[in-house]
């Protein structure tokens, strides 16, 4: 949600916060967001009954296998970071308080 409003104030895109325009967008973003209140609630219910445990025993797996994926995605990783922090201080540099 944060990058797109980004976009919308550098590019000057506005809505009308009861226009078409502006529902599709929120809507959009819910789903993005994992926000989907229409069937979510089903997914997850049919996903925890046909796969008990499941999850936990990926983890498990995960767990063991961390180390070795560190190791080769380091350079990734050290990239991830600095993405995230240059992400922070152009906010802070270029949108801050402007965004709401």
């Amino acid at each position: 949600d944060d990058s797109l409003k980004r976009f919308e104030k550098y590019f000057g895109v506005s809505y009308n916060p009861r226009g078409e325009q502006f529902n599709c967008r929120k809507t959009e973003l819910d789903l993005m967001n994992g926000n989907d209140k229409s069937n979510s609630k089903g997914r997850n219910k049919i996903r925890s009954k046909a796969h008990p445990g499941h999850s936990s025993k990926i983890s498990k797996e995960l767990e063991k296998i961390r180390p070795q994926l560190e190791k080769q995605n380091k350079l990734d990783l050290q990239l991830f970071h600095f993405a995230k922090e240059l992400y922070a201080e152009q906010g802070k540099s270029f949108f801050d308080k402007q965004l709401e």
